[in-house]
């Protein structure tokens, strides 16, 4: 019988905690997200934890702004055959209180620069339409996401109003993380102008306005990580000694964020540069409260 509590007990530690052994610095930890948290007590967050809802949505905040959809394209259309795939770089400064962001992640250490790596994918559609997928991975985490994007161009290729215009709905959800869920709803409407260099080059700056909402969410927070609880009557378990800690009642110890939605006002500005088939497109993201993010874009147009 001890063998055997012992091999279930290996079971719940490889599959209850692996998350936690395996994640990386920029992973959501949020066990230490509490109000009145103890650094180095058994029981951190008390025998009673109480969520730190203020903290979450800042954390929330961070994560949803660098993953949210970027245009990396002007407003005209790919046209009703064209097909581009690329490749996207973003860095997003991080804004985050210091405290947050330590009690926040699994690294435990100062804010710094998020940095996403992106797969995308764009087909032109009858009527100026164009849909676009993308995925992509948050360096130095386990965190994913993927997306989808419809675009209309309103306005392209009239010489008579040489201003294209175009306006484009995304979606994007996170993957990755048994502690934090995030959904990522985005506008984009941008204007730009395409022309020509030497008869060799194209050049298309860009501009416009993104409205972005996030809705954010929490698994259970096990406010005692490592601690495996045990009920009452089971006193076998009680004089078991290995390397996992137990303690009665431990899953009174646990609790759960409310759900957070919130809306950043985004301005976008960029140039896309074309060569060929090649394209190079550098890009900035500004919002009204002060966060950033650029992003640099290299495709082909098949």
């Amino acid at each position: 019988m001890a063998n055997k509590r012992l091999a279930v007990g290996a079971l719940l530690a490889c599959c209850g905690f692996g998350s936690e052994v395996w994640a990386l610095d920029n992973d959501p930890s949020l066990y230490r997200l509490c109000k009145g948290y103890q650094s180095g007590s058994a029981t951190p967050c008390g025998e009673s934890p109480k969520p730190d809802q203020a903290a979450f949505k800042k954390l929330s905040q961070e994560y949803g702004f660098a993953l949210s959809h970027k245009a990396l394209a002007p407003a005209e259309s790919l046209g009703i055959n064209g097909f581009q795939m690329g490749m996207s770089y973003s860095v997003a400064p991080n804004q985050t209180d210091e405290k947050v962001w330590k009690r926040g992640t699994k690294g435990g250490d100062s804010p710094s620069p998020l940095m996403t790596v992106e797969i995308d994918a764009r087909k032109g559609l009858p009527f100026s339409l164009e849909v676009g997928l993308n995925a992509g991975w948050l360096v130095n985490s386990e965190l994913f996401y993927a997306g989808a994007s419809l675009k209309w161009a309103l306005n392209e290729a009239v010489s008579a109003f040489p201003i294209d215009f175009s306006v484009t709905g995304s979606f994007e959800r996170m993957f990755g993380s048994p502690e934090m869920d995030l959904n990522i709803a985005g506008m984009e409407l941008l204007i730009s102008h395409n022309f020509g260099i030497g008869g060799l080059f194209q050049l298309a700056p860009y501009a416009g306005y993104s409205p972005s909402w996030v809705w954010a969410g929490s698994g259970l927070i096990d406010s005692t990580p490592g601690v495996l609880s045990i009920s009452k009557g089971d006193a076998s378990a009680q004089t078991d000694t290995d390397e996992t800690s137990r303690s009665q009642g431990d899953s009174e110890k646990n609790f759960v964020f409310k759900d957070e939605s919130f809306m950043f006002h985004r301005f976008i500005g960029g140039f896309r540069f074309i060569f060929g088939a090649f394209s190079l497109t550098p890009e900035a993201i500004i919002s009204t409260d002060g966060r950033q993010s650029y992003q640099l874009f290299m495709g082909l147009d098949f």
